[in-house]
Parts: C-alpha cells; structure tokens; sequence
C-alpha cells in the first residue's frame, strides 16, 4: 500500500427513548437521523456491496443508539413518524403546485420513500444489515464505550473508565459476534494513560485528534500523516484537521456553500401550528420536520428557494475538488513520509442531517477515488496496518479532545464539576451493594438498573448539552433524575428498604442493554 484515505464516522445519539407511545421533541433527532442519515447510509454501502468495491468505511455505532435501532417501541415510532411525513410530503406537494417549492416537496416525499424502502428491506433491522456489509467487507466497523462518557472527566476512577470501556466493548460483539479491533474514543477525548487500559482490552487501534499526536512525546516524524504506537503498543491514528474543516465547517468548508439547502429555515416553522396538526401530534413547541426549501444564498436579505440540481452540482464540484487537492496531498507527503495516510473522522450525522448532500458528495468521492491513478485509495484501519511499512516510532500522544479549543472545557467546567464527584463515587455504591445478602432476584434487578442508570448519567451529551445551552434543561433534568434513581436503588437496596414498584416503574423509564449483567 501507497498512500490511503481512511474515512471514519462515528455514529451516535443519546439514549432519549420514552415509554410513552407518542415522540418526544427529543426522540425527533433519532427519527430525523434515521430518514436523513442512518438509512440513506445504509443504502450507500448497499449500493458499493452490490458493486463488489472494497471497504471504504470506518463506522462507530454507539451502544446508545444501536438500542434505539432496536428497541421494538422506538421501531413503532418511527413507523409512525415516517407514514406522517410521507402524508405531510404528499400533502405539501399540492399545497406548493405551480409555485417555486414544488420540486423541493416531490423531492422529499421521493427521499422518505426512497427511506422507508431501505428500512423495509432489512426488516427495520439496520443493525443486521450493517453486519452483513461488515462480513462482506464492505465497512469496518469499531467499538466505542458504553454510553458515550467523555473518558478523561474519569481520570480519578479507573472503574468507571474500565466499566465504560468493558461494557462498549462487550456490547459491540454481541451485536457484531466478534471482538473489535478498534475503538473510537467519545469527542476524541484522550489523556495520557488511556492507551493502557485499551490494550487490556485487546485493542488494536484507535484515534485523536491531530494536536494528540502533534504535541505528543516525543514529536511525530510524519505528524499526522501515519500512525504511531502508543506506550502500551497501540496503534494510533491522528485526525487530520486541515481535511476535516473543510468537510465539516459551515463557516470556512463545503456545507457553507451558497447553493446547498439551509438547514434552519424549516416548515416546522415557518408553517402554521393548525395545518401541521393534521400530521403531527402537538409537541408542545414548534420542532423540526425536515422539510425545508430554502438554499443558503440570500438576495438583498431574503433566502433563495432551494435548487436541487444546482446543489447536486455543487457536491460534485466539491467531491472532485476534495479528491484532487488530496491527490496533491499525498504527492507531497511521500517525499518525506512513507505509507503516508490522511484520517478523515466526523459524525455520521453531517451527512445528510446537517449537510443535506453530505452523502451525495461522499458517495461521489468515494466514486472518483474508485476511478484509479489518483496516487492514493480508499482504506480501513485494518487493511492500512496491515499493509503499510511497519511503523516504529512510539509516542505518548497528549490531552486533547475534538471539541472546542482542543481539549476539555465543553464537558469538564464550572458548571459540570458538581456533577463527577457523585458520577466518580457510583462504582465504589455498586461494590457495596454487590456484597449485600438481599432477596437475590431483587438485588439482580437492582444491581442491573443502577449500573443502567450509572452508565447513562455519565453520558457526554448530557455536559455538552448543558454547555451550549441546547436543550440545557432536558439535559440537566436526564443528568439529575439518573443520578437521583441510583442514589436511591443504591441506598435502598443496601438499607433494605428497596420498593419493588418503584424499581420497575425505573426499569420502565430506562430500559438500556436489556442483558445489562452480560456486559458488565
């Protein structure tokens, strides 16, 4: 091997399933993220398996959301979710006849079928069919931890580092029936240490963000542009930033291009709350539906409506553009560095969700890079290790993370820092509770539920949300009602004063990795 692209996304959402039989406003970003992103996906790897190609996706999918891909009552959801926008699509086709909007409306109600379609095919099963791509080498899919924790706010409690991390990891293989050979670290958030407890676990490879490598010790030769073997023997992989930005930045890269669709500019707003009604349930606020006919472009202050063609022009435009810079890229690397390699990590969800023709133009680099004599291929972690010149250079990467300014303060802060002590001190409550002599199928049954509970209140979202205050008081309510139901499983359980009801009416609520103890 040359040179190699490896793409890498990262598939995840919080766990906000609800007992109730109608959609939360939370539960919408799983439901827009199925049509929008996961599906249409999906449908692209399909396509590249029936054409025979090689792998050319790195894919994460959180244990979070992997359960809302499965859970039969999120499944009913989204059904339902989907036959009210298919009736709002149709709906909107004739409401917009003759007007500048009616493309944009047949376009979509074409992409909710086209969506509905895929999930059919699999028999709403979308984990089983990514396994499948997986065993036909289609995609290479990697571990991540339990509930999506940001791991260096954990760097005071080992076992909950090494829960988080176990119960990822055990919970990938009984959903992929083999071991991963790699692991995506939540936001990129790594510390100095990390690696060893990863290697442990039997991991082969995982990632930083490029400034882990750049300012680890000592400095890398080739700086990110190939992996490095961590102190425990690890492999690492850098992400390259400079690439990153310009897929991913609304401000500086693609998605900010005038002829692609805005996201905000939406009909869950700029429709009247009656007329929505005949489709949707009342939210209790104005939401998302993911119709929108707007481009980015604005004349004298006021958006342009959407043109698709010219924006499916663009994604090309674009997917050349991306795939010759990088063809130079590597022309240069190689002088100095061999078996260079370029990390290209993001969300899953920029494309398609975020960036509506994200996977257009994907799918269109992955195209162009398939035509040959562009100097370097598409690649996995994998087959790069594999097949590259043996690296030997061992360097400690550093403290970093994804998120803003690099390192840690969108999810350890002032606002935060109340919250970990009490997250740090669950592992030593359950030890407690463990050793306890209680009626054995209730202390199971709490046991299960307050190692549930554990695991969700350390989920990231939950700080990040906080952070930025999107959906700050949703998410402070999940952080403070998990931590509060197992304080109180915990301490009931141990004072023998446990009420059963209460117990399942939490279990009802929470009913996350239903084999809870297989995973621990």
């Amino acid at each position: 091997m040359s040179s190699a692209l490896i793409f890498v996304l990262h598939a995840h959402l919080p766990y906000v399933r609800q007992p109730s039989p109608q959609s939360s406003i939370e539960e919408l970003w799983f439901l827009e993220a199925m049509w929008e992103t996961y599906l249409p996906l999906l449908n692209l790897l399909q396509k590249y398996h029936e054409k025979k190609a090689a792998p050319f996706i790195t894919l994460s999918i959180s244990p979070p959301l992997a359960e809302m891909m499965s859970d039969p009552l999120m499944n009913e959801k989204f059904r339902s979710h989907m036959q009210a926008m298919e009736a709002l699509a149709l709906a909107e086709a004739d409401r917009t006849h003759g007007s500048e909007f009616q493309k944009s409306a047949l376009m979509y109600l074409e992409k909710i079928r086209s969506a509905n379609n895929v999930y059919k095919s699999c028999g709403g099963n979308i984990l089983s069919a990514i396994k499948q791509l997986s065993s036909a080498g289609v995609v290479e899919l990697i571990a991540t931890s339990a509930t999506h924790a940001f791991l260096p706010a954990y760097q005071g409690s080992s076992d909950a580092l090494k829960c988080q991390i176990r119960v990822g990891i055990n919970y990938y293989e009984k959903m992929f029936g083999k071991r991963p050979k790699g692991f995506w670290l939540p936001e990129c958030g790594y510390f100095e240490g990390l690696d060893h407890i990863l290697s442990a676990q039997g991991i082969e490879y995982f990632f930083v963000e490029g400034h882990g490598l750049i300012n680890g010790c000592p400095t890398p030769k080739c700086s990110v542009h190939k992996h490095v073997v961590s102190p425990s023997g690890v492999a690492v992989f850098g992400r390259d930033m400079n690439t990153c930005g310009r897929v991913w930045s609304a401000e500086s890269g693609y998605p900010g291009a005038s002829a692609y669709r805005d996201f905000y500019r939406d009909v869950g707003f700029d429709l009247s709350a009656s007329y929505l009604a005949g489709f949707f349930h009342d939210f209790g606020a104005k939401v998302f539906m993911g119709l929108k006919y707007y481009s980015i472009a604005e004349s004298q202050g006021v958006k342009i409506p959407y043109d698709r063609q010219k924006a499916a022009i663009q994604a090309e435009y674009h997917a050349a553009g991306f795939v010759a810079d990088l063809a130079e890229n590597f022309k240069e690397l190689s002088g100095y560095c061999e078996s260079p390699v370029i990390v290209a990590a993001f969300d899953a969800e920029l494309f398609g969700h975020w960036w509506f023709e994200g996977i257009e133009w994907l799918d269109n680099v992955v195209a162009k890079v398939s035509e040959g004599s562009r100097g370097f291929s598409l690649s996995t972690p994998s087959a790069y290790l594999a097949e590259s010149a043996k690296c030997i250079q061992k360097i400690e990467p550093s403290t970093s993370s994804w998120g803003e300014g690099g390192y840690n303060s969108c999810w350890i802060n002032e606002g935060s820092s109340r919250f970990y002590g009490r997250l740090e001190r669950m592992p030593e409550m359950i030890k407690r509770l463990e050793s306890m002599n209680n009626e054995p199928e209730l202390l199971k049954a709490a046991l299960d539920q307050a190692f549930r509970e554990m695991l969700l209140a350390q989920s990231s979202d939950w700080f990040f949300l906080m952070n930025k205050d999107r959906s700050g008081e949703y998410a402070l309510n999940r952080l403070t009602t998990h931590i509060k139901n197992f304080e109180y499983i915990v301490e009931g359980a141990i004072n023998n004063h446990l009420d059963k009801r209460a117990l399942q009416q939490i279990e009802k609520n929470s009913p996350f990795i239903k084999d809870i103890s297989a995973m621990t």
